[in-house]
């Protein structure tokens, strides 16, 4: 797993997304398929947080 920093929250935390690593084991079409995966959870989680007070996303 790797974490992604997404955002700072109102406790100047740092949030982060947990993702899965990309495998050379994997086909390059399944790679694909979990990277617009990932990309999608990221954005949900951002939206998330975009929605709180005092949250910080970047």
């Amino acid at each position: 797993m790797i974490e992604v920093p997404i955002a700072v929250d109102a406790d100047s935390n740092k949030v982060y997304s947990n993702i899965i690593e990309l495998d050379q084991i994997f086909s390059p079409i399944n790679n694909k398929k979990l990277a617009v995966i990932q990309t999608e959870i990221i954005k949900e989680d951002r939206m998330k947080l975009a929605k709180q007070k005092d949250a910080t996303v970047f």
